[in-house]
């Protein structure tokens, strides 16, 4: 460090305030306000959103039914689409909450989803998957 005189940086000059027009229009804004704005808007239908409730319908439609190849195919890409949905807003979740919780978000939100298809694949698996402990077709 050496011993010279502190020196602050230069204070800017204050903003001008918006004045209105003469002709009646609104006053002009920034190129940087409209930056700004424009990043506060976002697509109605972004996939994230419309994938997961797609999701729900496909759930509704086919469960207990037994389906065709390509209806199986079709709900296991939406049940992909919709896992990475939920994987994007546990990011978007985490990156705002910062460290260390944002990790811990994302743990929480993957081990959620992982306990969700086991108890799915449990819960459809018909006569050959395990049975439930404590059911009558459990004890022998």
């Amino acid at each position: 460090m050496t011993g010279g005189p502190i020196t602050r940086p230069p204070v800017r000059p204050a903003a001008r305030p918006l004045l209105p027009r003469t002709d009646g229009r609104p006053p002009r804004r920034s190129a940087k306000l409209e930056g700004m704005i424009a990043g506060l808007r976002s697509p109605v239908l972004h996939w994230t959103g419309v994938l997961p409730v797609l999701a729900v319908v496909v759930l509704v439609l086919a469960w207990g039914r037994s389906l065709p190849v390509a209806l199986v195919v079709l709900v296991s890409c939406v049940l992909a689409g919709s896992v990475l949905a939920a994987v994007h807003h546990a990011e978007v979740i985490a990156h705002r909450v910062g460290e260390p919780f944002g990790s811990l978000v994302l743990a929480v939100a993957v081990t959620v989803i992982e306990v969700a298809l086991i108890v799915a694949l449990m819960a459809d698996g018909g006569t050959k998957s395990a049975p439930w402990p404590g059911t009558p077709s459990s004890r022998r």
